[in-house]
């Protein structure tokens, strides 16, 4: 059998007769112990003549008792369980990674050696991570890594996929099996008992080796949720796997797209002349690509050979698999109920997908929720039930299909999507708080890939608001994908109560950035709901603030003028009262009418409500410093930043220099408390100073000994200035002071220093570098790429522009090394991580790809590599220009440095006049610019040698 196959579906009676033996015999050949008894009855085995005598029945029972304890615990691979008994096989089932159609991707194998290094060298770490988007072959490369493990000539391993529900149990098996166990779980962002499998981990009962593969699409937020509880660090291997696209750029690409199109055409049956996908990028998902190869060669069978385009192979295989739907069902004779519509199969399918049953009795109870099933007959669930069979079911149900995730998760919401009787069956049978957050995260995880899944979202949040808004705001928050704006419409909808709006508010507290839609929806139901002026008060400054942080600055600042107006009302209706009842309250809604005011622009009326600001606070420190001194350094600083805006930068420079010194006096009180506000103080006030020409204070008032904050970002000023020396000595405190800090504080959560230690990495590895200090700065940008790749590996939203950073910064040194090969590995991942960035937000991020290109063309080049030299220089220069026609001042610099690089790369290739050309460009950029240094002399020395005489 191929590596990974399994059949799609199970076929005839007799192979039905024989499952208990074969999910039985599986397991223990996935243990590694064959043994073909698993499954028969023990009375019968127990009469065979002389078995007991000859072969040792007392050793054998135990081996019986094993194998079966194993199969409770794990499976033998990631496939589902039983199959149907349909007439025919899903198209969709060749794409499921069991299935193994398309061979194995030969440049992953480094992963896989990596994963078995780790297990058979006893490499650190208890717990492997492996992440990548939906369809990226995740799946696939646990299976490989597994395969590699049993087959390991020194030790076989014993590999088993952890089944729902038995996480600490089947740590407990591992750990007193025959050899070492690699336990493997699938989809662990929503393995409920994940937390006790990783506390069983971390306190084995036996004395076996156990390891971990934990197979997720990213390690967010929920992961940090998961680790929190614990007793312990979790024991995450150094080294993470996160996987992007099958190849590194639209070539490699469309090489892997033609590959699985030959498999899938041999398949069918069909000749790939004709055959062609369309819509191919760097960054399409492997999935897509098998999606796209499978519809075409299916086309190509059917005598219609053409183009397919990629993003749209889904939906054609969807509409595939409906005709499919029809077919399987009239051959079960549902062509005789005229209410079974496809889009009641559908539904079906749907509904089942997302509920199960684990019995017959079950399917029969569950089914009639179902829109258009309500009366439906024993006889026709039974035939419904067999129609589902076309897909194979979901280990320990009787009814629940099992199709390859990013086409459920497509049905799923196009199903759901305004489909209100089936989102109120849904949410009848998600009961349980567990049921629900599986049902939603289902569909956040379709949001990652198709914008439907937000109408679907909607539709279902508000068959049940009360219940399911939580739900949802803690699966959002969990990271499973983005349904920010689902969420808010759906509370929008809801129009909840006071008591439900202060519950949403308690879930959502310091999660501004994260979910801003649903804060603002969440604040706006506050302010209507708010039962005295108080907390209408209260309402209007937290609106004021969710829409300042949504880019929304007139409505913050008619929202937090409206609360000013209601905290001075109450403080002139109680004019007796002790000042503190009523003065922070006002001083703080003050300051966040400050905020919206400077964030609009409007910077003397930023200034003017600051300073009232400012005053109250001071009153309020005299009589009580210990208690208001924060606040007042906090909004001397707001002050202090609208007045610099403003362009009073004299008034910034006295006020900032203020606050320093508040926060000095509180941060020598209490230095663990106070030291980073006293950095921020600094930096602030360091900023006005520059503007103001005082650069030699700026940098005096930067450079303090202990805030390491402050000395990176001085650094970088240094190293600008060209002043590289001075930087990197300063950068070099500052990699000090924070190496004390993770030090002084080992089992704090890692992003608790390490993202601070590493930034100060790279700006000390930037320094070295610009100083010509390159081994060095290879060593201290490798440490810096190390610690970013492991928080990318758990939080990749948050870290992997830093690690992209890290890794560009480290390609560099490498290049000016000499170590061209490095260099061009390191720029390559680079650019990959870069170019997905630039995807999602060019504006952002299109700046470092391409000077991550800029660099991994002269790696290539200077390792003679000519051809991709000049492919990737020209794509360097394509983005350059894109952002130099959006900002010609700012880019049109690098721009003439990025053709000067193409055209040497031109030159060295022997295509000389196209060098010429190149170089005459970047030459009269230069002179535009004023531009007089190394660049510009290469750029005319290429003119004159080749240019015309």
């Amino acid at each position: 059998m191929a590596e990974g196959r399994q059949q799609w579906r199970w076929r005839g009676r007799a192979v039905g007769a024989l499952v208990g033996v074969a999910v039985a015999g599986g397991a223990g050949a996935g243990a590694g112990l064959l043994n073909p008894w698993v499954g028969v009855p023990l009375a019968a085995v127990g009469a065979l003549p002389g078995f007991a005598a000859g072969l040792g029945w007392d050793r054998r029972r135990e081996q019986v008792v094993a194998d079966e304890r194993w199969s409770e615990v794990f499976a033998a691979g990631p496939g589902p369980g039983r199959g149907g008994d349909g007439s025919g096989d899903s198209v969709l089932g060749w794409l499921a990674p069991w299935e193994a159609m398309v061979p194995f991707a030969v440049p992953r194998g480094r992963y896989v050696a990596a994963v078995r290094r780790w297990c058979v060298e006893d490499q650190p770490g208890l717990v492997w991570l492996l992440s990548g988007g939906p369809g990226s072959g995740k799946t696939r490369l646990a299976m490989k890594a597994g395969a590699a493990l049993r087959g390991e000539e020194s030790q076989a391993w014993a590999v088993g996929w952890v089944r729902p529900g038995q996480g600490r149990a089947a740590i407990e098996v591992a750990s007193g099996w025959d050899r070492p166990v690699l336990a493997v779980v699938d989809d662990a962002d929503v393995c409920d008992d994940l937390g006790e499998l990783l506390k069983a981990v971390h306190r084995p009962g036996g004395p076996q080796t156990v390891r971990v593969l934990l197979v997720a699409r990213e390690f967010t937020d929920w992961w940090n949720g998961v680790q929190q509880p614990l007793p312990m660090a979790v024991d995450v291997a150094e080294t993470r796997t996160w996987l992007g696209t099958i190849a590194d750029d639209a070539p490699g690409q469309r090489g892997a797209a033609r590959a699985a199109m030959a498999v899938f055409a041999e398949k069918v049956g069909a000749d790939t002349a004709g055959m062609t996908l369309t819509g191919i990028t760097a960054g399409t998902p492997l999935i897509l690509l098998h999606a796209a190869a499978l519809e075409a060669a299916w086309r190509a069978h059917e005598g219609r050979p053409g183009p397919v385009d990629v993003t749209d192979a889904v939906a054609a295989l969807l509409t595939r698999e409906e005709r499919q739907w029809q077919r399987h069902a009239t051959e079960h004779g549902l062509d005789n109920y005229p209410n079974i519509t496809l889009t009641v199969l559908r539904d079906l399918l749907v509904f089942t997908m997302l509920t199960g049953a684990r019995t017959r009795t079950d399917t029969h109870q569950l089914l009639p929720l179902l829109p258009g099933l309500h009366n439906a007959t024993p006889d026709l669930i039974d035939t419904l039930t067999v129609w589902l069979h076309l897909y194979p079911r979901v280990t320990g149900y009787w009814t629940r299909p099992h199709l390859p995730a990013v086409f459920a998760e497509h049905l799923t919401v196009e199903a759901l999507a305004d489909n209100t009787d089936l989102a109120a069956a849904v949410s009848l049978t998600a009961a349980t708080p567990e049921h629900a957050t599986a049902v939603l995260t289902t569909l956040a995880r379709a949001a990652t890939h198709t914008t439907t899944a937000t109408t679907a979202i909607t539709t279902l949040l508000a068959v049940d608001p009360h219940r399911l808004i939580p739900i949802a705001i803690r699966t959002a928050l969990a990271g499973h994908g983005p349904i920010d704006s689902a969420i808010a419409t759906a509370v929008n909808q809801a129009n909840p109560d006071w008591d439900t709006v202060q519950h949403l508010s308690q879930l959502l507290t310091n999660e501004m950035n994260v979910l801003n839609q649903t804060q603002i929806a969440v604040a706006r139901a506050r302010v209507t709901h708010a039962p005295t002026a108080d907390d209408h008060a209260t309402a209007l400054a937290i609106l004021a603030e969710a829409l300042r942080q949504g880019g929304w600055h007139g409505e913050a600042v008619a929202a937090a003028a409206e609360a000013v107006t209601v905290r001075r009302s109450l403080a002139a209706a109680d004019p007796t009262a002790d000042p503190t009842a009523h003065q922070p309250y006002l001083a703080g809604t003050l300051n966040i009418l400050a905020n919206a005011l400077r964030k609009a622009g409007r910077h003397e009326e930023a200034v003017a409500t600051a300073t009232e600001a400012v005053t109250i606070w001071r009153s309020l420190a005299a009589a009580d410093p210990t208690a208001y001194q924060p606040f007042l350094a906090d909004a001397l600083a707001r002050l202090a930043d609208s007045l610099r805006l403003g362009g009073r930068y004299e008034e910034a420079i006295t006020t900032a220099t203020e606050a320093v010194t508040v926060r000095r006096s509180l941060a020598a009180a209490d230095p663990t408390a106070h030291q980073p506000f006293l950095a921020d103080a600094l930096a602030s006030l360091a900023d006005p100073l520059r503007q103001a020409g005082r650069h030699g204070e700026a940098v005096t008032t930067a450079h303090q000994p202990y805030l390491a904050d402050a000395l990176a970002r001085l650094a970088d000023s240094l190293r600008l200035g060209g002043r590289y020396e001075e930087a990197i000595t300063t950068a070099t405190e500052a990699v000090v002071i924070q190496r004390s800090l993770a030090a002084a504080d080992p089992t704090a959560d890692p992003t608790a220093h390490q993202p601070y230690l590493a930034d100060a990495l790279a700006s000390l590895a930037n320094a070295l570098r610009k100083a010509g200090r390159y081994e060095e700065a290879v060593a201290i940008a490798t440490e810096a790429v190390t610690i970013w790749r492991s928080l990318a590996a758990a939080d990749p939203t948050a870290y992997q522009r830093y690690l992209a950073n890290a890794l560009t910064i480290l390609a560099d040194a490498l290049e000016q090394s000499s170590r061209y090969g490095q260099a061009v590995a390191t720029a390559t991942e680079a650019v990959i991580i870069w170019r997905s960035l630039a995807a999602a937000d060019p504006t952002a991020h299109n700046a470092s790809l391409a000077d991550a290109l800029a660099i991994l063309a002269e790696a290539l080049r200077l390792g003679d590599r000519d051809g991709e030299a000049v492919t990737t220089a020209t794509e360097a220069v394509t983005v350059r220009r894109s952002l130099a026609a959006a900002g010609p001042t700012a880019h049109q610099a690098s721009l003439a440095n990025a053709l000067t690089i193409l055209a040497v790369a031109l030159e060295q290739s022997g295509r000389y006049g196209e060098a010429v050309i190149t170089a005459t460009e970047a030459v009269t950029l230069y002179q535009q610019l004023g531009v007089d240094n190394g660049n510009v002399a290469v750029a005319e020395q290429i003119i004159r040698t080749y240019g015309p005489h």
